[in-house]
């Protein structure tokens, strides 16, 4: 169990979300989370020297905010990349997929990948595993999706979902934190 300072412990809403706690991981708790992260995540790259902090939201969302910046979210017991997080220190390590320009307002929009829209791959990955969504043109990340299909099968298929949407720029995670 990890040990932590407490920073606020009262109950605070934010429209429909209830913040339950947040709080600053001590240093002994950041080194064993880093080394945690490291592990799901290998070139995830923090300083040991950054401030990481805990935010549970309802019962069932956890964030990881480091240096005032949503890094991860733990939902359903799996972690994913906040596209904040994403935005400024870049998507290497991450397997990811570009998608043309015609697919980025209905994504943003909440619609899953569609398998003519993906123009690039980048990484290898499995079923299931998360995946960044980038829009071909600037090369920024849109979304944080779990892949439908492994990446060699995304290759050779033309019809059909290919990645599910989990997160986009300007949803609820987003706006969150």
């Amino acid at each position: 169990m990890i040990n932590t300072v407490m920073l606020i412990t009262s109950i605070e809403y934010f429209g429909d979300v209830v913040l339950t706690r947040r709080y600053t991981l001590s240093k002994r708790d950041r080194k064993e989370l880093l080394e945690s992260l490291r592990m799901r995540f290998p070139n995830l790259e923090i300083s040991k020297d950054s401030v990481i902090e805990i935010l549970h939201i309802d019962k069932s969302l956890e964030v990881i905010i480091i240096d005032r910046v949503p890094a991860l979210i733990r939902r359903d017991n799996e972690w994913l990349p906040h596209l904040k997080f994403l935005l400024k220190h870049g998507i290497k390590g991450f397997p990811w997929v570009a998608v043309d320009k015609g697919a980025v307002k209905p994504i943003l929009n909440g619609a899953d990948v569609m398998a003519p829209g993906v123009k690039a791959i980048g990484g290898s990955f499995r079923e299931n595993d998360i995946v960044i969504v980038v829009d071909n043109e600037f090369f920024k990340p849109i979304m944080v999706g779990r892949a439908l299909v492994d990446s060699e099968k995304m290759k050779s298929i033309s019809r059909g979902k290919v990645i599910e949407n989990i997160h986009v720029l300007n949803d609820d995670l987003w706006n969150i934190v």
